[in-house]
């Protein structure tokens, strides 16, 4: 399966833009690894204490590490293409590090003796042994049983459950550096060398980040709030616990504090850490909260009529597609009413387009003062209104449009009085928005034609 593939989620669920990080930072580890691997054992095959050391003065990569390191870069590079020959590197290159640990932990624990023992590299610390320590040997069995389950096993459960106890061990070899790093002595969990060590994390994060799109990595890598926080929180949330356990180890053993004042000063930085994630979210919600209010403002001025602030013709057109989609998938009944003034063009004529104005605006008052809470008046154009009434049969719709022409009628009007043609009809199953609101239409001109100020209705059938 491909890094990208979205097999596993919806596609527009997911960034793009984070998918493709995703896949570089598996390409960036993946070489990373290899060079890593490639010096450590030209660096020992030419006794070069240095070279092995990657040339950085910590402690040489021991052999069978780097030989590990090697096949985990050729596995990450095989997983990133989803072809027949690219999964069998992938599964050859898993056996291989399964293997190579099985027999690493078996020589570890004198069950067979390999000799690998025997073969030292002078450092400037004394000599080191090529073979690698239990917990660097473990990690490799679960490197490649990861690439086992990422070839071969559709289910992604197993493989995230791999990816998990590899990140838990890598970072318990992290943090066992830390204790042998300030007391001197190794540990069964040490790695005995740093790099090795880092480069178990970084290559634990890569799986799971190789499928971005499973339970386990996918809510870093979706759109919005969640993927944010998640994409910058959850590797401090990982790293400050080991950064804290190397300092309190470091302040013990260098500056000779006792244990009380170590704990204090863990709790004091453990709970400022805490809460200064806690004023980091706070802020980033505060943010996206701002955000939102801008998009509903823009989204507000985009579908409401400034004028008689009802909403426009486009969210009319999106109310009626939905209530559309309603009558012919659940059978829900509603009606559409349009409504044009009478003689409105005399009267911006006459008293000119300032009075006009108001008289819109008064409308949209109007109107929004005689419907029911759940009805929705839009401005259609220009003297042009439009009612749709949810749920309500055609007589309640003509009762409803009798209401507003006569509110039309009652109503104070400057200069002159205003009235209103309606014309009503009731949505069919088979309606589309433009056969709706041509019955409609067809009965306000049929209103209009019969001396206006009243309301006519629609044909309730085809054959009516």
């Amino acid at each position: 399966m491909p890094l990208t593939s979205l097999a596993d989620g919806n596609a527009d669920a997911f960034d793009v833009v984070v998918l493709g990080r995703f896949r570089q930072f598996v390409q960036c580890v993946a070489w990373t690894t290899l060079a890593a691997g490639l010096l450590g054992l030209f660096g020992w095959l030419l006794r070069s204490p240095s070279l092995a050391a990657l040339f950085i003065g910590l402690q040489p990569i021991r052999a069978t590490a780097a030989m590990g390191f090697i096949i985990a870069a050729v596995a990450l590079f095989a997983v990133r293409k989803d072809v027949p020959a690219a999964r069998r590197v992938g599964i050859a290159c898993g056996l291989v590090l399964i293997a190579l640990g099985v027999l690493s932990l078996a020589d570890d624990f004198g069950y067979v003796d390999f000799g690998i023992n025997q073969w030292r590299l002078a450092a400037t610390d004394g000599e080191v042994s090529a073979r690698m320590p239990p917990i660097t040997a473990a990690s490799f069995v679960l490197l490649g049983a990861r690439a086992l389950t990422h070839c071969c096993q559709p289910d992604h459960k197993i493989g995230d459950g791999i990816a998990l106890l590899l990140l838990a061990l890598s970072m318990i070899s992290l943090a066992a550096l830390g204790v042998t790093v300030a007391r001197g002595a190794e540990s069964i969990a040490s790695p005995a060398t740093p790099v090795a060590a880092v480069l178990l994390f970084v290559n634990a994060l890569a799986w799971i980040a190789s499928r971005p799109t499973t339970p386990l990595c996918a809510v870093a890598a979706r759109r919005g709030f969640g993927g944010v926080l998640a994409r910058r929180l959850l590797l401090p949330a990982l790293l400050l616990p080991l950064l804290y356990s190397w300092l309190m180890q470091w302040a013990r053993n260098s500056l000779g504090l006792d244990d009380a004042l170590v704990i204090a000063m863990g709790a004091f930085f453990t709970g400022a850490s805490v809460a200064a994630l806690v004023w980091y979210v706070a802020r980033l919600i505060e943010r996206v909260d701002q955000q939102h209010q801008a998009m509903r403002d823009l989204s507000n001025i985009a579908l409401t009529d400034t004028l008689t602030q009802l909403p426009n013709r486009r969210a009319f057109d999106l109310l009626l597609t939905r209530l559309l989609d309603g009558r012919r998938e659940q059978d829900r009944a509603f009606c559409l009413l349009m409504l044009d003034l009478d003689r409105f063009k005399d009267y911006n004529d006459r008293y000119g387009h300032l009075a006009g104005d108001e008289i819109l605006r008064r409308v949209g008052a109007l109107l929004h003062a005689n419907l029911r809470p759940g009805d929705h008046a839009a401005r259609y154009g220009g003297e042009e209104f439009a009612v749709l009434l949810p749920e309500t049969p055609m007589s309640a719709a003509t009762q409803i449009a009798e209401r507003i022409r006569a509110a039309f009628t009652t109503a104070r009007w400057p200069h002159r009085s205003v009235t209103v043609s309606i014309g009503v009809a009731a949505a069919r199953a088979e309606d589309h928005a433009q056969t709706l609101i041509e019955r409609a239409d067809a009965a306000l001109y049929s209103a209009k034609g019969k001396g206006r100020n009243r309301v006519v209705n629609a044909p309730m059938s085809v054959a009516d």
